[in-house]
């Protein structure tokens, strides 16, 4: 058995180990080239690392698309009872004196044409993550596209003219490219909300879309294989995952 002397510099240890790991985690800088409409790299950006620089939980991950998957499904499966259908309720025949089991109307489940006795009537399949689950796999999907190279800072898209072929000519050029699969139009461009122009744009481009950065959903940033972000957004997206 090692000594109390021994264990005391083995915990004195570990604890000065940790401390120098959290302030070369504090000290970690993630930055990225800001790019503007013309594909030029004019300046450099800070990304916040509790968004783009976080633990990927690939578990985390799938529970957030199946709860998102779930929730889009149209719950109309409905099924009368024997309250629901139409009819007379006239008792069939004569409470007694027939032989026959007791009945009141016709439209009991044991009859055609009756009621269904426990088929399905307002079935919920909804599901939910609670708010520290959705940061997380928000913040882990976008690390995930950002370790692989696919995200692009750009400023300047919103000063454009807002037509298709300009806009589709700037992103070609400020976005990085694909490196798997014919999709170089698969692009997701994420906007302050104050950019019209941009979406009046891109709105037609079918393989394009554009989405406020505080509204975008961890499902479609997993989608589009290529990522463009517009500099004021990136601050919206460190205010989603954000614990205040």
């Amino acid at each position: 058995m090692p000594s109390k002397t021994t264990q005391k510099a083995t915990k004195t240890k570990a604890v000065s180990h940790s401390k120098q790991l959290s302030q070369v985690q504090k000290t970690h800088k993630l930055t990225a080239p800001v790019y503007d409409a013309s594909g030029r790299k004019t300046a450099t950006i800070t990304l916040p690392n509790s968004v783009f620089d976080v633990h990927v939980s690939k578990t985390l991950l799938a529970q957030a698309v199946y709860v998102y998957q779930t929730n889009k499904r149209q719950q109309s499966a409905h099924v009368k009872t024997r309250g629901d259908v139409a009819g007379s309720g006239r008792k069939i025949y004569r409470q007694k004196g027939t032989g026959r089991a007791r009945h009141g109307d016709r439209y009991a489940p044991i009859f055609v044409g009756g009621g269904v006795a426990h088929g399905p009537a307002g079935q919920t399949w909804n599901r939910s993550l609670s708010k520290q689950m959705k940061k997380k796999a928000f913040a882990a999907a976008l690390t995930i596209r950002n370790k692989e190279g696919v995200v692009a800072v750009v400023d300047g898209l919103g000063k454009l003219e807002a037509k298709t072929s300009v806009m589709v000519t700037a992103l070609s050029k400020c976005s990085v490219p694909v490196k798997y699969g014919k999709v170089q139009e698969q692009t997701l461009v994420l906007t302050t909300g104050d950019e019209s122009s941009v979406y009046r744009a891109l709105r037609n481009e079918p393989k394009t879309h554009v989405e406020n950065a505080g509204l975008i959903s961890t499902v479609e940033i997993l989608r589009y294989l290529r990522i463009v972000i517009v500099k004021d957004a990136v601050k919206m997206l460190e205010k989603r995952v954000s614990t205040v």
